[in-house]
């Protein structure tokens, strides 16, 4: 038997902004899917979504992947006309007008934590997603 898939909790969706963000993660999403990039997410709503809904809003979406697929995910970014940038602080944003979506380098930001992970909805995408204990150690 697998584990369930979590799903983001309602009162996230309080906020106006929210659902814009999160098709647009969609959108970002299956730029990953057209390129082979399986990213973990990590973050704030991560944070949401174990919690089952906290007390703080969710400004942007956070992944990670090796910053080894940031060209790929870049060149797919750009081919799907979503502006993106590469940071030198090894993050990829990619963003819409007031709407951001990161990926860390997982060997930079998460190099001890190798899962395990859950399983988070996000539309139509299951990813992966760091689970209580990786939230607490990041």
């Amino acid at each position: 038997m697998s584990d369930p898939v979590l799903t983001i909790p309602d009162s996230c969706w309080d906020d106006p902004r929210f659902a814009r963000l999160i098709a647009f993660a969609e959108d970002v999403l299956a730029v990953c899917e057209t390129v082979g990039i399986d990213p973990v997410m990590d973050g704030g709503l991560a944070l949401q979504v174990h919690l089952g809904g906290a007390p703080f809003s969710v400004h942007d979406v956070d992944f990670g992947c090796p910053e080894a697929d940031f060209p790929a995910l870049r060149r797919g970014l750009g081919s799907a006309g979503i502006f993106c940038e590469i940071q030198p602080w090894h993050v990829l944003q990619a963003r819409r007008d007031d709407l951001k979506v990161e990926f860390g380098a997982e060997e930079v930001w998460n190099s001890d934590l190798t899962g395990p992970y859950d399983s988070v909805r996000i539309g139509r995408f299951t990813v992966r997603m760091m689970d209580r204990e990786g939230l607490r150690e990041q």
